[in-house]
Protein backbone atom coordinates (compact mmCIF):
# COMPACT_ATOMS: atom_id res chain seq x y z
CA UNK A 1 0.00 0.00 0.00
CA UNK A 2 1.08 3.40 -0.60
CA UNK A 3 1.20 6.58 1.04
CA UNK A 4 -0.15 9.53 -0.65
CA UNK A 5 0.87 12.78 1.22
CA UNK A 6 -1.50 15.87 -0.22
CA UNK A 7 -2.49 19.80 1.06
CA UNK A 8 -5.63 18.25 2.91
CA UNK A 9 -4.42 15.06 4.21
CA UNK A 10 -2.73 12.02 4.14
CA UNK A 11 -4.52 9.23 1.30
CA UNK A 12 -3.76 5.51 1.27
CA UNK A 13 -3.48 4.16 -2.11
CA UNK A 14 -4.39 0.39 -2.14
CA UNK A 15 -1.94 -1.50 -4.71
CA UNK A 16 -2.79 -4.26 -7.08
CA UNK A 17 -0.62 -6.69 -5.20
CA UNK A 18 -2.69 -6.54 -2.09
CA UNK A 19 -4.99 -9.39 -2.05
CA UNK A 20 -8.36 -9.48 0.01
CA UNK A 21 -8.58 -8.42 4.07
CA UNK A 22 -7.42 -11.18 6.06
CA UNK A 23 -10.55 -10.94 7.80
CA UNK A 24 -12.52 -11.80 4.84
CA UNK A 25 -9.71 -14.92 3.65
CA UNK A 26 -10.23 -16.30 7.32
CA UNK A 27 -14.29 -15.89 6.93
CA UNK A 28 -14.04 -17.97 4.16
CA UNK A 29 -11.94 -20.69 5.67
CA UNK A 30 -13.62 -20.85 8.69
CA UNK A 31 -17.29 -21.39 6.29
CA UNK A 32 -15.03 -24.12 4.43
CA UNK A 33 -13.87 -25.91 7.67
CA UNK A 34 -17.15 -25.94 8.53
CA UNK A 35 -19.05 -27.16 6.20
CA UNK A 36 -16.75 -29.91 6.00
CA UNK A 37 -17.26 -30.72 9.28
CA UNK A 38 -21.15 -30.63 8.57
CA UNK A 39 -20.50 -33.82 6.09
CA UNK A 40 -18.49 -35.63 8.26
CA UNK A 41 -21.04 -35.31 10.91
CA UNK A 42 -24.21 -36.32 8.28
CA UNK A 43 -22.13 -39.24 7.27
CA UNK A 44 -21.28 -40.38 10.63
CA UNK A 45 -24.95 -40.03 11.69
CA UNK A 46 -26.29 -41.54 8.61
CA UNK A 47 -24.03 -44.23 7.63
CA UNK A 48 -25.05 -46.66 9.62
CA UNK A 49 -28.77 -46.62 7.99
CA UNK A 50 -27.02 -46.75 4.44
CA UNK A 51 -25.23 -49.44 5.54
CA UNK A 52 -27.98 -51.46 6.01
CA UNK A 53 -29.91 -49.72 3.34
CA UNK A 54 -27.26 -51.41 0.81
CA UNK A 55 -26.65 -54.51 2.54
CA UNK A 56 -29.18 -55.39 5.07
CA UNK A 57 -31.53 -58.41 4.64
CA UNK A 58 -34.31 -56.80 1.65
CA UNK A 59 -37.21 -59.21 3.46
CA UNK A 60 -40.80 -58.19 4.22
CA UNK A 61 -40.80 -56.19 7.31
CA UNK A 62 -43.14 -53.58 8.90
CA UNK A 63 -42.74 -50.28 8.85
CA UNK A 64 -43.01 -50.21 12.26
CA UNK A 65 -40.41 -53.02 12.90
CA UNK A 66 -38.66 -50.91 10.20
CA UNK A 67 -39.00 -47.79 12.49
CA UNK A 68 -37.66 -49.82 15.36
CA UNK A 69 -34.11 -50.98 13.89
CA UNK A 70 -33.72 -47.13 12.16
CA UNK A 71 -34.61 -45.16 15.95
CA UNK A 72 -31.03 -46.50 17.64
CA UNK A 73 -29.04 -46.47 14.66
CA UNK A 74 -29.12 -42.98 14.19
CA UNK A 75 -29.76 -42.62 18.28
CA UNK A 76 -26.09 -44.60 18.66
CA UNK A 77 -24.33 -42.94 16.10
CA UNK A 78 -25.85 -39.26 17.32
CA UNK A 79 -24.52 -40.71 21.42
CA UNK A 80 -20.93 -41.52 20.17
CA UNK A 81 -20.60 -38.07 18.32
CA UNK A 82 -21.37 -36.55 21.78
CA UNK A 83 -18.17 -37.33 22.98
CA UNK A 84 -16.43 -35.64 19.95
CA UNK A 85 -18.49 -32.39 20.31
CA UNK A 86 -17.79 -32.33 23.93
CA UNK A 87 -13.91 -33.02 23.88
CA UNK A 88 -12.92 -29.33 23.02
CA UNK A 89 -10.99 -30.33 20.25
CA UNK A 90 -10.00 -26.67 18.66
CA UNK A 91 -10.43 -28.00 14.78
CA UNK A 92 -13.90 -28.93 16.05
CA UNK A 93 -14.64 -25.32 18.16
CA UNK A 94 -12.43 -23.18 15.59
CA UNK A 95 -15.01 -22.91 12.87
CA UNK A 96 -17.85 -22.25 14.51
CA UNK A 97 -16.77 -20.83 18.41
CA UNK A 98 -17.44 -22.88 21.49
CA UNK A 99 -21.35 -21.23 22.16
CA UNK A 100 -22.17 -22.85 18.88
CA UNK A 101 -20.49 -26.21 19.60
CA UNK A 102 -22.17 -26.43 23.18
CA UNK A 103 -25.87 -25.59 21.98
CA UNK A 104 -25.34 -27.96 18.96
CA UNK A 105 -23.85 -30.59 21.42
CA UNK A 106 -27.39 -29.82 23.94
CA UNK A 107 -29.64 -30.07 21.13
CA UNK A 108 -28.34 -32.97 19.49
CA UNK A 109 -28.11 -35.06 23.02
CA UNK A 110 -31.97 -34.14 23.43
CA UNK A 111 -32.26 -35.70 19.74
CA UNK A 112 -30.61 -38.68 20.25
CA UNK A 113 -32.49 -39.25 23.92
CA UNK A 114 -35.61 -39.20 22.19
CA UNK A 115 -34.70 -41.24 19.59
CA UNK A 116 -33.62 -44.26 22.22
CA UNK A 117 -36.23 -44.13 24.52
CA UNK A 118 -38.71 -44.19 21.88
CA UNK A 119 -37.09 -47.69 20.41
CA UNK A 120 -38.30 -49.83 23.26
CA UNK A 121 -41.82 -48.31 22.35
CA UNK A 122 -41.94 -48.58 18.67
CA UNK A 123 -40.70 -52.40 19.53
CA UNK A 124 -43.24 -53.18 21.74
CA UNK A 125 -45.73 -51.56 18.84
CA UNK A 126 -44.22 -53.49 16.25
CA UNK A 127 -44.65 -56.81 18.50
CA UNK A 128 -48.07 -56.56 19.86
CA UNK A 129 -46.65 -57.24 23.22
CA UNK A 130 -44.80 -54.85 25.77
CA UNK A 131 -42.47 -57.83 27.26
CA UNK A 132 -39.49 -56.47 25.79
CA UNK A 133 -39.85 -53.77 28.47
CA UNK A 134 -41.49 -55.29 31.02
CA UNK A 135 -40.80 -59.19 30.57
CA UNK A 136 -38.78 -60.44 33.88
CA UNK A 137 -37.67 -63.54 31.28
CA UNK A 138 -35.81 -61.31 28.96
CA UNK A 139 -32.53 -62.03 28.34
CA UNK A 140 -29.52 -60.26 29.99
CA UNK A 141 -29.03 -58.52 27.03
CA UNK A 142 -32.35 -57.01 26.85
CA UNK A 143 -31.25 -56.22 30.87
CA UNK A 144 -28.57 -54.01 29.65
CA UNK A 145 -30.65 -52.21 27.94
CA UNK A 146 -32.59 -51.30 30.13
CA UNK A 147 -30.11 -50.60 32.36
CA UNK A 148 -28.78 -48.21 29.63
CA UNK A 149 -32.37 -46.42 29.01
CA UNK A 150 -32.42 -45.64 33.21
CA UNK A 151 -29.30 -44.30 33.17
CA UNK A 152 -30.45 -42.17 30.19
CA UNK A 153 -33.07 -41.50 32.44
CA UNK A 154 -31.92 -40.24 35.15
CA UNK A 155 -29.41 -37.89 33.18
CA UNK A 156 -31.61 -36.09 30.90
CA UNK A 157 -33.39 -35.59 33.94
CA UNK A 158 -30.44 -34.28 35.96
CA UNK A 159 -29.91 -31.83 33.27
CA UNK A 160 -33.13 -30.71 33.03
CA UNK A 161 -33.71 -29.93 36.86
CA UNK A 162 -29.94 -29.41 37.57
CA UNK A 163 -30.53 -25.84 38.70
CA UNK A 164 -34.16 -26.83 40.70
CA UNK A 165 -31.64 -29.49 42.18
CA UNK A 166 -28.91 -26.80 43.05
CA UNK A 167 -26.34 -28.92 41.88
CA UNK A 168 -22.82 -27.45 41.56
CA UNK A 169 -21.98 -26.97 37.69
CA UNK A 170 -18.83 -28.88 38.30
CA UNK A 171 -20.67 -31.66 40.39
CA UNK A 172 -23.03 -31.83 37.53
CA UNK A 173 -20.09 -32.38 34.87
CA UNK A 174 -18.49 -35.80 36.59
CA UNK A 175 -22.19 -37.03 36.54
CA UNK A 176 -22.74 -36.26 33.10
CA UNK A 177 -19.55 -37.57 31.59
CA UNK A 178 -19.40 -40.79 33.46
CA UNK A 179 -23.12 -41.57 32.78
CA UNK A 180 -22.96 -40.82 29.36
CA UNK A 181 -20.02 -43.20 29.08
CA UNK A 182 -21.95 -46.11 30.90
CA UNK A 183 -25.30 -45.27 28.42
CA UNK A 184 -22.73 -45.82 25.32
CA UNK A 185 -21.53 -48.77 26.51
CA UNK A 186 -24.40 -50.51 27.50
CA UNK A 187 -26.10 -49.39 24.15
CA UNK A 188 -22.91 -50.68 22.35
CA UNK A 189 -23.44 -54.21 24.34
CA UNK A 190 -27.38 -54.37 23.99
CA UNK A 191 -26.87 -53.77 20.23
CA UNK A 192 -24.37 -55.94 19.80
CA UNK A 193 -26.08 -58.72 20.69
CA UNK A 194 -29.79 -57.88 20.23
CA UNK A 195 -29.56 -56.53 16.69
CA UNK A 196 -30.19 -58.39 14.06
CA UNK A 197 -28.90 -55.37 11.50
CA UNK A 198 -25.57 -55.87 13.49
CA UNK A 199 -24.87 -59.42 11.84
CA UNK A 200 -23.50 -57.52 9.07
CA UNK A 201 -20.18 -57.06 9.39
CA UNK A 202 -19.79 -53.91 8.08
CA UNK A 203 -22.00 -52.05 10.71
CA UNK A 204 -20.07 -53.97 13.47
CA UNK A 205 -16.43 -52.22 12.24
CA UNK A 206 -18.66 -49.33 12.18
CA UNK A 207 -20.01 -49.34 15.84
CA UNK A 208 -16.44 -50.10 16.84
CA UNK A 209 -15.05 -46.95 15.05
CA UNK A 210 -17.85 -45.16 16.34
CA UNK A 211 -17.21 -46.39 20.09
CA UNK A 212 -13.48 -46.37 19.55
CA UNK A 213 -13.66 -42.80 18.25
CA UNK A 214 -15.89 -41.88 21.34
CA UNK A 215 -13.55 -43.08 23.94
CA UNK A 216 -10.62 -41.77 22.77
CA UNK A 217 -12.17 -38.15 22.70
CA UNK A 218 -13.64 -38.87 26.10
CA UNK A 219 -9.55 -40.36 27.00
CA UNK A 220 -8.75 -36.51 25.89
CA UNK A 221 -11.27 -34.77 27.60
CA UNK A 222 -10.75 -36.01 30.79
CA UNK A 223 -7.28 -37.00 31.28
CA UNK A 224 -4.77 -35.86 28.52
CA UNK A 225 -5.99 -32.36 27.83
CA UNK A 226 -5.94 -30.78 31.95
CA UNK A 227 -2.39 -32.54 31.92
CA UNK A 228 -1.62 -30.48 28.81
CA UNK A 229 -3.24 -27.58 30.09
CA UNK A 230 -1.66 -27.69 33.86
CA UNK A 231 2.01 -28.38 31.70
CA UNK A 232 1.06 -24.62 29.97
Amino acid sequence: MKLMLTKERLVEEPTSQMGPPKSTAASRHATMAGSMLLVLYLAAVLSPLALVLIFGDKGEETFLSQLAMCLPLVGFSILAMQFVLSARMRWVERPFGMDVVYQFHKAMGMFAGVLLLAHPVVVAAADQSWSVLFGLSAPWYIWVGRAALLLLVVHASLAIFRSVLRMEYQKWKAIHSVFALLVLTGGLIHSWFAGGDLQLPALRVLWVLLFTGAAASYVWHRFLRPRQLRRW
